[in-house]
């Protein structure tokens, strides 16, 4: 064998491969994306009522539009076999997905006029990282978060975990500014409006609920808080059944509000059949983007506001704060007419 069929012979595997790499790349890798997609999609669809779809449940819109932008684009410069199928399929799914973020995760056109006897309530869960350096950037923060709350211009406060805002010097001034203020299990209100309470009524296994009455407009306003365990682990299915078993005995007078970090997204199957009767106040009347959590990018809208039958939601947004790991929800609530 000459020399020159010896390098003729060496130039062609490294050509092949890159005819391989490219059929994969154009056939196999966009599929797979879809595939993946199409399983997520899945488990929007069926809930987070079992380990394995609550997993599926949780991947936002915004991470499958990462996953179909490069599978569409794929699509089109793929090879013939099969390859309208996969145009049509990843570009349908990219169009549905974009719309689900555009109008679904992203609220537009839904916020209602707010009126002069409309009540404007602001909750956080201000929840900071563990360790030393995280407690002294929140301390040295706190005064600019303080500031931030009171121009948002809440008539209610709800705070859960917020400890470390007490040792900011703003916080004299802001407490005294309050006509009502109350303190219990990690919860702290302050209100313009009269509190009449505020106290747990379950704290177990890492679940916080705490009962808060107060008087709005000459009748009873019961909101019940919620700060709920983290664990991605957890099933949310047998966490929620759990909950409501355990606070029917506490449910009296019923709710008009939930709100809090239940650790779940909007949406979540678990928590509408153990509340069925409550609303999303975003998906009533959100303006803008609707994550809260983590605050540095906000994919996952953990912290919510639910109203009841006697409520309406006549306007929600979330606000980055300067501190914590969850964003503040602000919520403007109207007695319903009837």
């Amino acid at each position: 064998m000459t020399h020159s069929h010896r390098h003729a012979r060496s130039q062609h595997p490294p050509g092949l491969l890159s005819k391989w790499a490219l059929a994969f790349i154009s056939r196999v890798v966009p599929w797979a994306l879809v595939l993946i997609c199409l399983m997520a999609l899945t488990g929007w669809l069926v809930g987070d009522v079992t380990p394995f779809f609550q997993w599926l449940s949780w991947v936002p819109a915004v991470v499958l539009l990462l996953l179909l932008v490069p599978a569409f684009v794929l699509s089109l410069v793929g090879g013939r076999r099969g390859g309208r199928v996969l145009l049509r399929l990843s570009g349908g799914l990219l169009l549905l997905v974009l719309f689900w973020t555009s109008l679904v995760d992203y609220g537009v056109l839904r916020a209602s006029e707010v009126t002069e006897n409309d009540l404007v309530l602001v909750n956080w869960n201000a929840t900071i990282p563990p360790g030393e350096k995280s407690f002294e950037e929140a301390r040295f923060m706190a005064a600019d978060a303080i500031r931030l709350v009171g121009e948002l211009e809440p008539e209610v406060i709800v705070i859960f975990n917020g400890s470390y805002l007490r040792l900011s010097p703003e916080w004299g001034a802001f407490h005294d500014g309050w006509a009502h203020v109350a303190r219990s299990a990690g919860a702290m209100v302050m209100s313009q409006h009269e509190i009449l309470e505020v106290r747990p009524i379950l704290a177990t296994g890492g679940s916080l609920v705490v009962k808060i009455r107060l008087m709005y407009l000459g009748k009873e306003l019961v909101i019940w808080g919620f700060d709920l365990p983290s664990s991605p682990s957890l099933s949310r299915a047998a966490l929620f059944a759990s909950l409501q078993a355990q606070l029917v005995e506490s449910g009296r007078p019923e709710p008009d509000l939930l709100l809090g970090d239940f650790n779940v997204p909007r949406g979540s199957r678990s928590l509408g059949r153990a509340f069925p009767e409550y609303r999303s106040a975003f998906s009533e009347s959100g303006a803008g983007w609707s994550g809260t959590w983590p605050t540095y990018l906000p994919l996952w809208d953990l912290d919510q506001v639910l109203v009841g039958p006697r409520l309406t939601a006549v306007r929600y947004e979330t606000v980055s704060p300067l501190v914590g790991m969850h964003r503040i929800q602000r919520v403007v609530l109207r007695w319903c007419e009837n």
